[in-house]
């Protein structure tokens, strides 16, 4: 049964449609819209998709689970997010996606959605909602993440979670008052539809998900084989190697895609294919044996046999932080015509480049008043501390570590060592 929301959601629908096609800077971007819609690969894409779900549902009526009452609610889950979940291929590599996917759309989303819309507002009233709701939403997708806007954001959670309780108790409250004409069978019908309809795309899902990324990756083969397409073999070598692992094809490796586009036969490829997966897990071996060790030498004082701290944490964030601080400083000495800038860190404090670090991250930057030179320092958890700078014009680089920070700038104090380039920084 269509409800005063479906009626509200549509004038709105409609109102924002008419407002891109009348207005001169959104009607080409409309009309790409629709050139994208139109176009043999999204048909062809929307029509796999739609027979997919056809049969899901054919079969779900055969099991009962599915009846013409619950026609409107299948197809808008069909047409928002489920389109949604399917537009995501690309992240569904990863397992976690299809966990997400029922926790998030099926089991919380979506069924507290129908669960709102067993009864509405009057029109007027679901007109103003859903723009309050449509409004706080922007708000908080564009200022999550971005600290001037936390208090905005925060602002906008809160007015969320009010609106939130406020709809279910408002549903609640007649549910009450109406239990005795509900029908508990429909009921349950209704909430379970979004559960099994998530679960049931999901197959869909993830075998696009495959067929996608093996086109891309022989597409590429193809696009690297210097003039030629890639042999059969080289394509069947990729297949056989990768299997259905595609986040190992789809990890950066040592040229591991223009060796296997140039492999004579099957066995050359899978031997390329299988020392780049080989490459992948002794990697992520010494990641984790690194972050085993410090977790063990957390706290411990001294060095190692090469004469390297044993206790580094905040080592790798506080260098990686120190190393962006000198990239930026070498762009802005090109920009300001032969100067580094002084309070480069007003502009960085708030960036991601920062953000591993603690909110107050710790980091002092010196300029000298000739702003020619230039140093910056953080001390980490542990007390160690790094530091970076430059005594002329890039690409001059100096590194430091040690107990204390250095007290003057590269060249003149000698605590930065002999030479640019940190030869004496052990721990860089």
């Amino acid at each position: 049964m269509i409800t005063n929301r479906d009626i509200a959601s549509l004038i709105l629908i409609g109102v924002v449609l008419a407002a891109a096609v009348a207005w001169p800077p959104t009607r080409s971007i409309v009309r790409d819209l629709l050139g994208v819609v139109w176009s043999r690969f999204f048909l062809s894409f929307v029509a796999l998709y739609t027979t997919w779900m056809t049969l899901v549902i054919a079969g779900a009526y055969q099991l009962g689970l599915w009846n013409a009452d619950l026609l409107k609610d299948t197809v808008i889950w069909v047409a928002t997010a489920g389109l949604l979940m399917v537009f995501r291929v690309n992240d569904a590599t990863e397992p976690a996606f299809y966990w997400l996917q029922i926790r998030r759309i099926g089991l919380v989303g979506v069924a507290l959605g129908i669960y709102l819309n067993w009864t509405a507002l009057s029109i007027p009233g679901e007109i103003v909602l859903q723009l309050v709701i449509a409004c706080t939403t922007f708000v908080v997708a564009f200022g999550s993440g971005k600290a001037q806007y936390a208090v905005v954001t925060r602002f906008g959670r809160r007015l969320q979670a009010v609106i939130g309780l406020a709809m279910v108790a408002f549903v609640a409250l007649w549910l009450i008052s109406n239990w005795r004409t509900l029908d508990p069978g429909s009921i349950a019908l209704s909430l379970l539809l979004p559960v099994w309809l998530t679960a049931l795309a999901l197959p869909f899902v993830f075998v696009l998900s495959v067929l996608f990324r093996y086109q891309q990756a022989l597409n590429h083969l193809d696009s690297i084989a210097e003039g030629r397409k890639a042999g059969w073999r080289v394509k069947l070598a990729l297949v056989l190697g990768f299997r259905l692992h595609l986040r190992d094809m789809n990890s950066p490796g040592w040229a591991y895609d223009w060796k296997l586009s140039r492999a004579k036969s099957i066995r050359e490829g899978l031997q390329i294919v299988g020392d780049h997966r080989r490459s992948l897990r002794n990697k992520e071996s010494d990641e984790r044996r690194a972050a085993q060790r410090l977790v063990d030498n957390a706290g411990v004082k001294g060095t190692d046999e090469d004469g390297r701290q044993l206790d580094q944490r905040e080592f790798a964030d506080t260098r990686n932080a120190l190393q962006w601080i000198a990239t930026c400083q070498m762009g802005w000495f090109r920009t300001l015509g032969g100067q580094y800038k002084p309070d480069l860190m007003k502009i960085l404090t708030p960036d991601s480049s920062l953000k591993r670090l603690p909110a107050d991250h710790g980091i002092h930057l010196t300029v000298a008043k000739n702003r020619h030179s230039w140093y910056a320092w953080r001390r980490t958890i542990s007390g160690y501390c790094f530091a970076i700078g430059a005594a002329k014009a890039p690409p001059d680089q100096w590194l430091y570590d040690g107990p204390e920070p250095p007290q003057g700038f590269p060249g003149k104090d000698p605590t930065w060592g002999t030479a640019p380039f940190g030869p004496d920084a052990m721990n860089w």
